[in-house]
């Protein structure tokens, strides 16, 4: 059953079917539509909120069918749904959806991932920030913002990070599905780089061998390009150390 797997409140981001077959994400200025599971009323069928971008409602047409990614407890699932009904009530606006094929365990392209120790600077993102179709920008004024980290940051460790993400430690549980802006340092060629990412909390879990832990697997949802290949020469560098060091 679906309910074994979906839980009311699990985030979702949804994606356009063309007739062709042809998948396309729907996107206004390179963001995601966002959508919450507010019920599950059958054995198939889900009520979900109708996506929002910028304050306005995005109405999905009756009949279409979407690819739905959900973030679950227990991680990514995928299928394809169809909307059959367009509702409201009260202030909430809501779509019911089939589910038309299976929900499969989904990953995204996978980054090998580096274990270090990084100290970091975290913020969630304001729901007005989150929902700013300039993702870019707004990492230029959260550079500035690091001028004065301890106003608005709170701290927190990378213990393992790739081109695609981290696994970032924290003392408290951050929301699944929220935006976080991320900043940190790495020594590259002696020379201390300061980087600032917007990541997406794909996991937040209490760590097993110590208590007010949390575990916080993170996806970058912006940011910029020379920084992720930074990134990953930075990895490439510290594992060729680690290779040569046990090599003498």
């Amino acid at each position: 059953m679906i309910s074994d797997i979906l839980s009311i409140g699990d985030k979702a981001e949804v994606k356009a079917v063309r007739r062709d077959g042809d998948v396309k994400e729907i996107k206004i200025d390179n963001r995601k539509l966002k959508s919450q599971v507010i019920d599950i009323t059958g054995e198939t069928d889900i009520k979900v909120t109708m996506p929002m971008e910028g304050g306005r409602i995005i109405l999905l047409p009756l009949n279409g069918i979407f690819e739905m990614i959900f973030y679950t407890e227990k991680g990514l699932y995928r299928c394809f749904g169809r909307v059959v009904e367009r509702n409201r009530s009260g202030n909430i606006y809501y779509l019911v959806v089939k589910l038309i094929s299976a929900l499969v365990k989904f990953q995204r392209r996978e980054h090998y991932r580096f274990r270090c120790t990084i100290n970091t600077y975290f913020r969630p993102l304001t729901e007005a920030e989150s929902s700013r179709e300039d993702l870019e920008s707004l990492l230029m004024g959260i550079a500035e913002e690091m001028e004065a980290p301890a106003k608005k940051f709170e701290q927190g460790t990378i213990v393992d990070i790739s081109g695609g993400g981290m696994n970032l430690v924290t003392d408290r549980q951050l929301e699944k599905g929220s935006l976080m802006a991320i900043c940190f340092h790495i020594q590259q060629n002696f020379i201390l780089r300061e980087f600032h990412v917007i990541g997406r909390v794909l996991l937040s879990e209490e760590t097993a061998n110590r208590k007010s832990s949390f575990g916080n697997r993170i996806e970058f949802e912006q940011i910029v390009s020379d920084e992720r290949e930074a990134i990953i020469r930075y990895i490439f560098e510290e594992e060729r150390k680690i290779r040569k060091s046990e090599k003498s």
